[in-house]
């Protein structure tokens, strides 16, 4: 038996802090997120971004 869910659990649901311009890139946004239980600093390319709205944010594997 396995869980064909388990791919899902790097996924969550996040809320935008603060955006703010990227200093090397034009077209880019440094957005600081909140999923409740951790904060991150994440580049965004999106241009609709804006603070206090609610995102899915991807969080990368760990290596063990």
């Amino acid at each position: 038996v396995y869980d064909r869910f388990d791919y899902l659990q790097h996924i969550k649901v996040a809320q935008v802090k603060t955006v703010a311009a990227h200093p090397n890139a034009d077209k880019l946004k440094l957005c600081e997120v909140s999923t409740g239980s951790e904060n991150a600093t994440v580049v965004c390319g999106a241009p609709n971004v804006s603070a206090g709205m609610m995102t899915r944010h991807f969080i990368p594997a760990r290596a063990a």
